[in-house]
């Protein structure tokens, strides 16, 4: 399944989550893997296509000293809106009105 991020990098960010528990990214067997992986893809693609974002990462990040904060394997769909943004500043919690704003670019999805 894909939520937007609480605590958002930039507008449009992203989870893609499994349903089931995995730790890490090395714990997920290859189905759950290819499956996450697709739909992070069929995001990123959604949003420089049809939300025109000029670039997007993905990435997950396992274990604490790779920065994972939340243990249940995840992949993070980060749009960029600008050439030079911080990796992981800017963070902020996400207000209600840029949640509208977001589902509204999401629309679109399928």
């Amino acid at each position: 399944m894909a939520f937007l991020d609480k605590y958002p990098v930039s507008k449009g960010h992203v989870l893609v989550i499994p349903k089931k528990h995995f730790e890490g990214v090395e714990d997920a067997p290859d189905e759950v893997l290819d499956k996450a992986w697709a739909l992070a893809s069929r995001i990123a693609r959604y949003v420089r296509r049809e939300a025109g974002a000029p670039g997007v990462n993905i990435v997950t990040n396992s274990g604490r000293e790779a920065g994972q904060e939340i243990f249940h394997f995840h992949i993070h769909v980060i749009p960029r809106w600008t050439r030079y943004m911080e990796f992981w500043g800017g963070r902020r919690e996400l207000k209600d009105e840029e949640a509208e704003e977001v589902l509204e670019m999401y629309r679109g999805f399928k």
